[in-house]
Parts: structure tokens; C-alpha cells; sequence
């Protein structure tokens, strides 16, 4: 009978030794999930936090969120969609606004073309001039005219 319990006990000591480590692994993966879950909770409060404050200005129609998005999406297919929309809400001047920073940029290079007549050799002119059409999209124009600023000085980059 004595040895009879010696044997229970001593396969209930191995029935808990082996349960033992699928304890210890089941917390150690609820703790590792617990840790991910946190992470996750933090960067979904960080994120919702870097909200453009551009769409509140949307939400509330704010003429001037409304340019700078405008502004933004100009080269997307959806832009003359959206335009023509925001256009019936604020009227025609609002077209005139949206690309009025692309209006002053031509009228910037129409003049420094002009003074570049005067003078071929201003460093300063071919290297705005450089500056305005890399800032418009012409890249061809624009290594043009940083070509030419070069061979005026050298020490242009």
C-alpha cells in the first residue's frame, strides 16, 4: 500500500512537472502579447495625433486650408474634381488663389529673363533662375541655367 502511494505521488510530482513549463510559457506569451498590445495602444495614440491641421480647416471650410490643400494635390487626378467643387462653395477667385504662388513664380522669371537680356554673365540671375525652374518642374531648364551659372563661377554647386 506505502509503495502504491509512493507511485501516485511520485507521478503526480512528474504530471506537475509537466505542466510546470506550459505555465510558465503561457505567461510568458501573455506577457509578450500584453507588451505588443501596449505598443500598438501607443502608436495608434501617436499616430492619430499627426492629423493635419489642414483638415480641420477642410472640415470647418476655411478658405485658407482650402487653398493650401488645393495647393497640395494639384498634380492628382483628382484635383480638377475637387477644385471645381470647393469653386462652387467660394466662387471663381478661389482658382486665382490656388495657383497664384505658380503666377508669381512665372512673373519672377519673366522679369529675370528680362535683366538676363541686360546681362548675360549675372551669376545671381542664372542661378535664381535655376532655383525657379527646379522649383516649377523644369529640370531641363533648370541644369541649363545652372550650367551656365557654373561657367560664370565656378564655385556655384
Amino acid at each position: 500500500m506505502n509503495d502504491m502511494k509512493e507511485i501516485l505521488n511520485k507521478l503526480r510530482d512528474v504530471g506537475k512537472n509537466l505542466n510546470a513549463p506550459k505555465n510558465k510559457s503561457k505567461k510568458q506569451l501573455f506577457f509578450v502579447f500584453a507588451i505588443f498590445l501596449t505598443f500598438f495602444v501607443f502608436l495608434e495614440i501617436f499616430f492619430s495625433q499627426q492629423i493635419s491641421p489642414v483638415f480641420f480647416g477642410l472640415v470647418n471650410n476655411d478658405r485658407k486650408a482650402i487653398v493650401e490643400f488645393l495647393r497640395e494635390i494639384r498634380t492628382l487626378p483628382q484635383f480638377s474634381k475637387q477644385l471645381n467643387y470647393f469653386e462652387s462653395v467660394f466662387g471663381s477667385s478661389l482658382k486665382t488663389e490656388v495657383f497664384s504662388v505658380e503666377k508669381a513664380r512665372e512673373e519672377k522669371i519673366k522679369k529675370l529673363e528680362q535683366m538676363l537680356e541686360k546681362n548675360t554673365q549675372s551669376r545671381d540671375i542664372l542661378y535664381s533662375l535655376y532655383l525657379l525652374y527646379k522649383e516649377k518642374g523644369d529640370s531641363l531648364t533648370a541644369g541649363k541655367y545652372l550650367q551656365l551659372a557654373k561657367q560664370v563661377d565656378p564655385l556655384v554647386k
